[in-house]
C-alpha cells in the first residue's frame, strides 16, 4: 500500500541482486517509494530501494500537531529538504524521503523557513537558533531603532533578531516607564529600579527582620563613643565612656552607667530612706 510518491534517487537499480538470499521473516518496512516490503533485505536487493523506515506504509491517518517535536523520527536517507521542524526543542533543517511515516503524517510539524518555525514554535521571547546564527550574520549599520520583545532597544531589526535573539519586535525605541520607590540601600524595600524617591522606605528593625549583614546598622545615639551618622537603624552596638569617681549614676561602681545600674535603681524604688 503506497503512502507517498517516490522521491528522486529512491530507486537504485545497481542495488538489485537476485542472488542475495533474504530471510523469510515478516519485518515490514516502508520504502521511500511509498511501498511496503516484507523486510529491509527484500526492499534493498529485490526493489533497489535506497531508504526505508520501520513499519508498513500507511496513508497518514494519524496527523501530528504543529510544532510537534520529532526527535528520533527517521524520515529516510533521501537528500530532499523537507523543511524545518523542532528536534529537542530546536528548529532544525530536516532532509528525508517524505513526511509520512507509516500511518503518521508529520507534515504539520514542518515549516518552510527557520523564521517561520521559530516564530510559530519558540517558547518565550528569545530564540537560541537566532543567537547561534548571529556570528554568521553581517547586519547593516543603519540606525532604524526597534524595541525587542525583551524590552531592550536595538539599532535595527537585524541586530535585534540575530544578536539579541528576539523572536519579534516593534518599530521605534522602547518606551521606558519611570516609577517611584525606595532609593535607600539600607531599607527593607529598597528598589534599584526606582527612578526617584517616593517616601515609601521601611527600615529595620521595625519593618523587616535583621539578619547578619543587613545593611545600614550601627549606633544611632549621638552621645555614644561610636555614634555612626551613616547608620539608618540602631543595632545595639553603642558604647559609652566610663564614669569618673563622681558619677552618682554608677550604682554598682563598675565604671559605667548601664542597664544593670537602672535595674538596681528600680529595685530600690519605694523603699524608705533612713
Amino acid at each position: 500500500m503506497g503512502s507517498t510518491t517516490a522521491q528522486d534517487g529512491c530507486i537504485d537499480p545497481n542495488l538489485i541482486d537476485p542472488n542475495v538470499l533474504c530471510p523469510g521473516v515478516y519485518d515490514p518496512v516502508c520504502g521511500c517509494d511509498g511501498e511496503t516490503y516484507s523486510n529491509v533485505c527484500i526492499a534493498t536487493y529485490f526493489a533497489g530501494v535506497t531508504s526505508t523506515t520501520p513499519g508498513e506504509c500507511g496513508d497518514g491517518d494519524v496527523t501530528v500537531e504543529p510544532c510537534e517535536d520529532i526527535a528520533g523520527i527517521d524520515f529516510g536517507l533521501c537528500d530532499a529538504i523537507l523543511g524545518f521542524a523542532r528536534i529537542n526543542g530546536y528548529c532544525t533543517e530536516i532532509s528525508g524521503c517524505g513526511t509520512t511515516i507509516g500511518p503518521v503524517n508529520y507534515s504539520p510539524a514542518f515549516y518552510s523557513s527557520l523564521e517561520e518555525c521559530v516564530v510559530s514554535c519558540n517558547e518565550g521571547c528569545i530564540s537560541q537558533e537566532y543567537l547561534d546564527m548571529g556570528p554568521m550574520i553581517d547586519c547593516a549599520p543603519e540606525i532604524s531603532q526597534v524595541c525587542g520583545c525583551n524590552g531592550n532597544t536595538y539599532d535595527n531589526a537585524c541586530i535585534a533578531q540575530y544578536f539579541g535573539g528576539n523572536v519579534n519586535w516593534t518599530d521605534g525605541p522602547c518606551v521606558v516607564i519611570e516609577y517611584g520607590g525606595c532609593t535607600y540601600p539600607g531599607a527593607c524595600n529598597y528598589d534599584d529600579g526606582a527612578a526617584y524617591e517616593d517616601g515609601s522606605c521601611l527600615f529595620p528593625p521595625q519593618h523587616c527582620p535583621i539578619t547578619p549583614g543587613t545593611p545600614g546598622g550601627g549606633c544611632t545615639y549621638t552621645d555614644a563613643e561610636n555614634y555612626d551618622d551613616a547608620a539608618t537603624w540602631d543595632d545595639g552596638s553603642c558604647t559609652y565612656p566610663p564614669c569618673n569617681s563622681d558619677c552618682q549614676e554608677d550604682i554598682n561602681n563598675d565604671g559605667i552607667v548601664s542597664v544593670s545600674d537602672v535595674l538596681l535603681l528600680l529595685g530600690q524604688f519605694g523603699m524608705t530612706c533612713e
